[in-house]
This record gives C-alpha cells, structure tokens and sequence, in this order.
C-alpha cells in the first residue's frame, strides 16, 4: 500500500486544536501505530497532517502543477519554431553576403586576381566604389565595401541615420511572448493567478517594454560582435590574397568557408542563446510582477531533460533560486535551452527529489 494511501487513515486535525494536540494526538491513534509502527516515521507524517486543510490542498495542487506543466523534454521553452526561424533569416542574408563577395571577385574581378586582369568596376552595393590599382588601395577599397555590406544585408543599417532596422527584433519579442504565456500558465496550474490583460496590453506596461529595450540592444550588440569578427576575417583573406597572388577562385572560395565558420555558426548560437534569454526574462519578469506571496519569490530551475543535457545545467536541474538572484542565471551557456518554473512553496520537495513522490 503506498504513503499516499496510508495517510488516510490517520486523524484530521481539527480547528479547536493547536499543532503540537494533534500531533501528540495522531501519533498515539491506533492506525497510525500499526501503519507506522516506526516512531520518527510516525511523527514526520503526523507533522505533515498537522497543517491546516487548505494548506495540504494546496500542496496536492502544486504536486498536480508540476507533474502537468513539466515542459515537453528537448523544448522546454516551446521556442524551437522561433529559433529555426531566426536562424533560417540569418543564413539567408549569410548566403546574400557570400554571394556578392562572390561575384565581385570572381565573375568581375573587382580585385585584379585574374589572368589577365580584368578592368576595375564601379561598385555600387551598398555604396560606389573605386578599387584603386596598388594592392595596400585595393585591400583598403575592398574592407571599406566589404564593412558596408555587411552592415546593410546583416545588421540593415541605414546610411545616413546609422541605426538599424530592427529586424531581428521580431523574434526577440516573439521568444519574450512565449515567455510571458509560459509564466502564466505555470502560475496558473499552480494555483496563482497571474495579472489581468491581454498580452499585447501586458507587453507594452512599463516592467516589459523596458526589459525588451534592453534585450533589443543587447541582439543587435550581439549580431554587430559576429559582423566584426567576420569582417576582420574577410580582411585578412583579401589581403592574403592580393599579397600571395592567389587567383579569384581560391580566394572566393576561402571566403565561403569563412562565412560558414564564423557568420552563420555564431549566427545560429545568437538565435538560439538570445531566444532563451528573453524567454527567461520574461518569466522571471511576470513572476515579478505577480506580486502574490505564495510565489514567494522562488523559481525551478528546469533543464530540457534530454541526452544533450550538459553537466551544468544537469547540476542546477531542481535548484531553487530566490527571484532576484535568477536573473542572468538562464542562460548558462551558450545554446541553453532550459527555463524556470514557479515555486509557489519553498517548503515542498523538488519534483525531482523522491521526498516529492513519498
């Protein structure tokens, strides 16, 4: 017969009657002598049945929240569509970038690496250029063209203002909306209610729209990082190969492999990275602004409970953390993909603890 069914047998305490009646009271019933005939056994159940109805309800129903709302193993963010969005986006503009690069030095020759050398073009993508004809002018030409691409098919900066487009914006907010929907059906399922409104109205209060201001820079600081080190890539290939002689082929050729390194695979850890931190963001933010004691400030930290669970985020799996010291926690690294649950009571076992199924 399990605990669970065992427990009810024993006595209810009643309204009249402080803690320490009922429990001398319950560990001399009969039924809790035979059923726990072990007396420190007998006292921790008795312990647990002294706490009033409502309570002991209440922790039937959290133990019912985290079987329930336990997230799906390998997307525990539910944010995988999101990702394979934005990193879908960012290798098309990837391969835009690579497929100028191309063109230029290898069916125009823009940098004379041709047999014979091919006259010099003006080039007008993103901005007019004229590759002079000394190598040191041609390698400085071509990291002036090659910056301003960038900069245009990448971060889609403006010419004259300087200031982005913002297009990776959208799925920061996506990421930040899933975020606040997995927030207030965990609170929910837990028993606590989370604000009122709609989460467009939610989106735009004061506590989220600064958190996506601050996440919005940071993508883009973020992007603009991955566009300087491919750039300073792309330079040193240039000048490799203007100095050495390569021919336009080789040269192209080297370039592609940079772009596939560097832009595209940090490009990929960015979505992924930058997608759980604003889902984290905006759950630890709604635990917030939920403002309810019973949340009492505590979040779960909940791993993708999977094979490619790393050691560290598998350590942290079920640790607690008050809310102010979970901020920047998610994510661990880079491709996290773990999120946080709410702990409406400290006091209760993790679900990952077998005192939660005792």
């Amino acid at each position: 017969m399990s605990t669970a069914i065992r427990r009810n047998v024993l006595p209810s305490r009643r309204r009249d009657e402080t803690k320490a009646e009922f429990i001398d009271r319950c560990m001399g019933h009969p039924e809790a002598v035979r059923e726990f005939p072990r007396p420190d056994q007998r006292r921790a159940v008795c312990e647990t049945r002294s706490a009033p109805r409502r309570a002991r309800l209440a922790r039937r129903r959290y133990r019912r929240h985290l079987q329930t709302v336990r997230p799906p193993r390998g997307d525990p963010s539910r944010t995988s569509r999101i990702v394979r969005r934005y990193q879908a986006d960012l290798a098309r503009r990837w391969r835009e970038v690579n497929r100028v690069l191309r063109q230029l030095i290898v069916t125009d020759d823009v940098l004379g690496l041709g047999t014979p050398p091919r006259a010099f073009l003006q080039i007008d993508l993103p901005g007019r250029f004229d590759f002079p004809a000394d190598v040191p002018g041609k390698a400085a030409a071509f990291d002036r063209f090659m910056r301003a691409l960038l900069d245009a098919e990448v971060l889609e900066l403006s010419p004259i203002s300087g200031t982005g487009s913002g297009w990776q914006n959208k799925y920061v907010r996506a990421s930040y909306s899933v975020g606040v929907q997995h927030a207030d059906a965990s609170l929910r399922a837990a028993g606590v209610e989370p604000p009122p409104g709609a989460l467009a109205q939610t989106l735009n209060q004061p506590i989220h729209a600064e958190k996506l201001q601050l996440l919005f820079s940071r993508n883009f600081n973020e992007l603009r990082g991955v566009t300087n080190a491919q750039a300073q890539s792309l330079s040193r290939i240039v000048t490799e190969g203007l100095a050495t002689g390569q021919s336009p082929r080789v040269v192209a050729t080297e370039i592609s492999r940079s772009i596939s390194s560097i832009g595209v695979v940090r490009g990929r850890v960015i979505a992924r990275t930058e997608t759980i931190r604003a889902h984290a963001t905006a759950t630890l933010a709604r635990f917030e602004q939920s403002g309810i004691e019973t949340v009492e400030g505590f979040a779960e930290f909940v791993t993708a409970g999977d094979d490619r669970v790393c050691q560290t985020c598998q350590d942290l799996e079920g640790r607690r953390f008050p809310l102010d010291e979970a901020a920047g926690v998610i994510p661990v690294h880079a491709n996290c993909r773990c999120v946080w649950l709410p702990v409406p009571d400290p006091r209760e076992p993790s679900f990952r603890t077998p005192e939660f199924f005792g």
